[in-house]
């Protein structure tokens, strides 16, 4: 098996995750993340990446009228 590959744009970033425990932010690029082996005597973490989008929006709110 290869190790998976993903790429981050740079309006977002992604949140890297070993075992469901948040390890760091990763920032635009491209990454290659480990694959998961469980063998019994050997295992590697398993890993997760969450993109969150960082880009600015507008929010109009209307205000009460009294």
């Amino acid at each position: 098996m290869t190790a998976r590959e993903i790429i981050i744009k740079d309006t977002h970033r992604g949140l890297y995750y070993e075992d469901g425990v948040l390890q760091k932010t990763l920032g635009a690029g491209r990454y290659t993340l480990p694959r998961h082996w469980d063998l019994g005597f050997y295992r590697t973490p398993k890993v997760e990446v969450e993109l969150v989008d960082v880009r600015e929006r507008e929010l109009t709110i209307k205000g009460k009228r009294f």
